[in-house]
């Protein structure tokens, strides 16, 4: 397999790497790889991490 740029890691930044490498150099070969059955689910899927963009008040979008 030839690619011009190989991610290691299909988590949260690997997927967000090749996702902007991609946008930004169309006409680059990227490639993912990941050890595990799919995308996200080694440390990304362990993550307490959330959006506070999908709650309803301002109140509850503001940083504690």
């Amino acid at each position: 397999m030839i690619c011009d740029v190989l991610v290691i890691g299909a988590g949260v930044m690997g997927i967000s790497s090749a996702y902007h490498l991609k946008r930004l150099n169309p006409g680059k070969r990227v490639v993912v790889i990941e050890k595990l059955g799919g995308p996200g689910q080694g440390s990304t899927a362990k993550s307490g991490g959330g959006f506070r963009n999908l709650l309803t008040s301002d109140t509850n979008r503001l940083p504690s």
